[in-house]
């Protein structure tokens, strides 16, 4: 290959010899493919800019005179890497640029009005509603954790359909989000639609929209084999929203180069930075392919192996790349086949359902493993979690656990690496003192912005979610006389613990309250015999506000009645509700009890 270079004041022809090499496509075969790239003499010389040709990373790509062995022309070569395999002749070969078809401006305009009004019908608009997670949550986290947990009240989405009843949405949705979906409505064409969460992807960013009326008609008519072609003018095709619509950008655009991505794959680079989500068409509105993310194999349980909070990990720029119809065709035809079994949509009373191993911790620092003398299987305090708390009839007391044993890593029966446990940010020990209570016995519940009783949700409950109910581990650790041990265990899904406990919200008195549950009981040293639900939140301004109820309190009894549980304290409210309609108004003694100490309140219903 030849191309012309300069130097100062001089210019220069610079060559090199271009054997060509095999690389991995997109349909995962081979292909023969040649660099177009020809060596300057100098280290500091540069080629001179081609007005037609600038490459995504900005720096400028020339035209090449491609030769044979016998030194005679060949072809042109306007992009680094050429495909060499074409049928019928490869896209570089000829002399002469101006060979191929010229698009005028009025046809190019006429082609993308075309496209617009072809996709406007073919593309459904998808409106995602999600529950919200209430203010009395138990998680010191909800305004400002993990970008997992941020969970949008609606959300668009825009899909393409690959059967009479359901929908691929070429977008990432995180488990957080799947599991809180409440409605899911699709404008499809002319019909309005009802749809449900049918499972996202366990290897690409996209997932599946499941129509309970049926009635789509599936877009595989337009599916192109092969992949997207190099040089070859496309047409990038966008849905967004916008001014409360549905809008399709349509964009001119074609591939210029080639990259040697993930997992050997050679992949094709739009010339133009793209969105994901964009499809990719021929004149007609074939589908040539779509940009997607790709979720590298592994990725979350990389994130634990990091130690980063959940939210602070993202592939999406990394990672993103375009993948053809044909690479696709086995996530349309069997979709059931390529689903992530961790994202899924869960009912209201589950949705804050955790997976658990029964423990407390406190994480290892290099300070606490010079102290237990266990720099050498801790990696200087890098991994571990010191166990601080066992809860009973656990995962963890069934493999006999204790406090003080260090938890190492995880390893699962089919995997060849372990995950080490390593703490982060989201993780704190638990003790009254952290929580700034100072003297237990005279504090009041009132001030606190979080539950005194540890949050469940931490980056060891993650990792358990993210790898899957019912897998089993095996556990390394070092016992409480740091002997190294290996225990299995199954993932299984705790109790239900403040978060995911039942709950009611009574307007009336400005009171949300829920059932006692695991940790609390154990934290506030209650006997299995002892009743009572918690206070979980109170309106400002309410009457039992200004009967200063406060957060986190135990309600022992109303008047003298007992209340063991949520579903009792909602029927003895009832009944006082209807009181108040023949006697005006009614007063309700409450027995109250925090850290021990019992005290009442009178809440006037009116």
């Amino acid at each position: 290959t030849l191309h012309l270079g300069q130097e100062q004041d001089f210019y220069f022809i610079a060559g090199n010899v271009a054997p060509a090499e095999k690389r991995l496509s997109t349909g995962g075969e081979r292909q023969r493919v040649l660099s177009t790239g020809a060596a300057s003499p100098a280290s500091d010389s540069q080629a001179i800019p081609h007005p037609l040709y600038i490459s995504q990373a900005g720096t400028w790509q020339t035209v090449s005179l491609i030769l044979d062995n016998e030194r005679q022309p060949l072809g042109i070569g306007t992009v680094p890497l050429v495909h060499l395999d074409e049928d019928p002749l490869p896209v570089w070969k000829g002399l002469s640029l101006e060979a191929d078809h010229i698009l005028r401006l009025e046809e190019l305009e006429s082609i993308q009005t075309r496209l617009r009004q072809r996709f406007t019908q073919h593309i459904a608009e998808i409106r995602i509603a999600f529950r919200q997670k209430g203010s009395d949550s138990g998680s010191m986290w909800g305004s400002f954790g993990s970008g997992s947990d941020l969970v949008p009240t609606e959300k668009y989405y825009y899909g393409i359909p690959i059967r009479s009843d359901l929908i691929f949405v070429p977008a990432r949705i995180s488990r957080d989000q799947a599991k809180v979906i409440n409605t899911i409505g699709i404008r499809s064409g002319e019909q309005d639609l009802n749809g449900e969460f049918a499972g996202a992807y366990d290897d690409i960013g996209a997932f599946v929209i499941r129509v309970e009326q049926g009635g789509l008609i599936p877009a595989d008519s337009l599916f192109l084999d092969g992949s997207l072609p190099a040089v070859k003018p496309v047409h990038a095709i966008h849905p967004r929203r916008r001014f409360g619509r549905k809008d399709i950008d349509v964009r001119y655009d074609r591939s210029l180069r080639v990259n040697y991505g993930y997992k050997d794959v050679l992949e094709p680079i739009p010339a133009s930075e793209r969105r994901v989500g964009t499809w990719f068409t021929d004149r007609d509105g074939a589908l040539y392919a779509v940009l997607l993310e790709q979720r590298p194999e592994g990725e979350e349980k990389e994130r634990f192996r990091n130690g980063d909070s959940p939210g602070l990990y993202s592939a999406e720029k990394e990672f993103r790349r375009v993948f053809s119809m044909t690479e696709l065709r086995d996530y349309f035809e069997n979709p059931d086949e390529h689903l992530d079994p961790t994202i899924v949509w869960l009912p209201e009373e589950k949705e804050q359902r955790k997976m658990w191993l029964g423990i407390e911790y406190e994480n290892m620092s290099p300070e606490l493993s010079k102290a237990f003398h266990v720099e050498k299987p801790s990696k200087d305090g890098k991994i571990g979690l010191v166990v601080s708390l066992v809860y009973p009839d656990s995962p963890a007391g069934k493999i006999g656990l204790q406090p003080g044993c260090i938890l190492l890593s995880v390893q699962e029966e089919d995997e060849k690496e372990p995950v080490e446990l390593k703490g982060n940010g989201r993780d704190f020990g638990f003790n009254f003192d952290n929580m700034g209570l100072g003297n237990v016995g005279g504090f009041s519940f009132a001030n606190l912005d979080r539950p005194p009783w540890p949050d469940r949700k931490n980056s060891l409950t993650d990792l358990l979610e993210v790898l899957g109910q019912g897998k089993s581990l095996a556990l390394r650790y070092l016992d409480v006389d740091y002997t190294g041990k290996t225990s299995q265990f199954r993932i299984e899904q705790s109790p239900p613990d403040f978060d995911s406990a039942q709950k009611h919200k009574d307007d009336s008195l400005g009171l949300t309250v829920k059932n006692i549950t695991y940790e609390v009981r154990y934290i506030l040293q209650l006997d299995a015999s002892e009743e009572g639900i918690v206070v979980a939140d109170i309106e400002d301004g309410s009457p039992a506000a200004v009967a200063r109820v406060a957060r986190y309190q135990l309600i022992r009894r109303i008047d003298d009645e007992p209340v063991p549980d949520v579903s009792a304290y909602r029927e003895i409210i009832e009944k006082a509700r209807q009181r108040v309609e023949s006697e005006g108004s009614v007063t309700l003694r409450l027995t109250l009890q925090q850290l021990g100490q019992t005290h009442f309140a009178d809440v006037t219903l009116e």
